[in-house]
């Protein structure tokens, strides 16, 4: 997160808080709150099939409230998502707005290289950061 969020310096996933826009009647339209976080933290459009293959959720979290986690599957590769994100960064500076992160870290999905960063990456952490992604290898 960058140094102007209230966590400044920790590791996370794309996450928010349910907005009154995700509330329709008495209902909360989850979905709806995943797609405005993904495009407000990094720029991608959930609804993009250009952009996007699956999204399904993975995990209900508790740690003092209830998180669910989601895995975004992209049709892009890691070169494509890291030039997006630049060009993001960039349009969200020139309009005076301070990204939320102060950079995206990209891990290759296996066992060594998260075993790896969860060994040597020593910032602070979401709390369920790494238990996520060692259940999402099958690590732990």
């Amino acid at each position: 997160m960058n140094s102007r969020t209230a966590s400044p310096g920790r590791l996370q996933f794309i996450a928010g808080g349910i907005d009154e826009s995700d509330i329709n009647q008495q209902s909360v339209n989850i979905f709806k709150s995943l797609i405005r976080e993904t495009k407000e933290e990094i720029g991608v459009d959930l609804t993009n099939s250009n952009l996007v293959e699956k999204v399904r959720p993975r995990y209900i979290v508790h740690w003092g409230s209830v998180a669910l986690v989601y895995l975004i599957q992209l049709a892009i590769d890691r070169s494509e998502l890291q030039n997006r994100y630049k060009q993001f960064e960039i349009a969200l500076k020139k309009a005076g707005v301070e990204p939320e992160f102060s950079s995206i870290i990209l891990l290759s999905a296996d066992c060594e290289s998260i075993s790896n960063f969860l060994k040597y990456d020593n910032r602070p952490r979401l709390d369920f950061l790494s238990a996520v992604l060692k259940k999402e290898l099958n690590m732990g």
